[in-house]
């Protein structure tokens, strides 16, 4: 049995705009919204935003993307910053990766791969860039141009304006 009800700014969401939703494996429903990230436990939220927060700007990619290690990947088209969803730690790219990343910001998007990977496409370039925390970054230059992508058990798909959905293996 569901239920449902209407949850608005008077019961304490920061906007009623919310772009993604997002539930993680411990039962929290996760908002994105135009003033910022929250945590929902079916009571009370928890906002996390520039005002409150190392977020250094608010979160604009349109999915909330977790990575293995329980880090959401945030951009807000000039930084990327990471929070750990159950410590609340944020931490830029340099922070979380001192030696390092394999493209400069900013990262316009990120999208959630199949097993705890975040796929990254770079705005300047429009490549592709996948990370996992146990094989590190990938660049993908078969998906150069590519719009958006869709990671599926079946393979890696991609769309492209004009040519519609491609298959590749993942």
């Amino acid at each position: 049995i569901h239920s449902t009800y209407d949850t608005t700014a008077a019961e304490g969401l920061l906007s009623n705009r919310v772009f993604f939703v997002y539930q993680d494996e411990d039962g929290f429903i996760w908002l994105r919204t135009l003033d910022g990230v929250a945590r929902y436990d079916g009571h009370t939220f928890k906002w996390f935003t520039k005002s409150y927060t190392r977020l250094r700007g608010v979160p604009r990619a349109s999915q909330m993307v977790e990575d293995a290690e329980g880090y959401f990947w945030f951009t807000d088209g000039n930084h990327v910053d990471l929070m750990h969803r159950k410590t609340f730690e944020v931490l830029s790219l340099a922070e979380k990766f001192p030696d390092g990343v394999p493209f400069k910001p900013p990262i316009g998007q990120f999208w959630q791969g199949l097993d705890g990977g975040v796929y990254m496409r770079q705005i300047s370039t429009e490549e592709y860039y996948y990370y996992h925390p146990t094989s590190g970054f990938k660049h993908l230059p078969h998906l150069k141009g590519v719009g958006s992508v869709h990671a599926k058990k079946d393979g890696l798909w991609a769309h492209t304006e004009g040519q519609g959905w491609r298959k590749y293996a993942l």
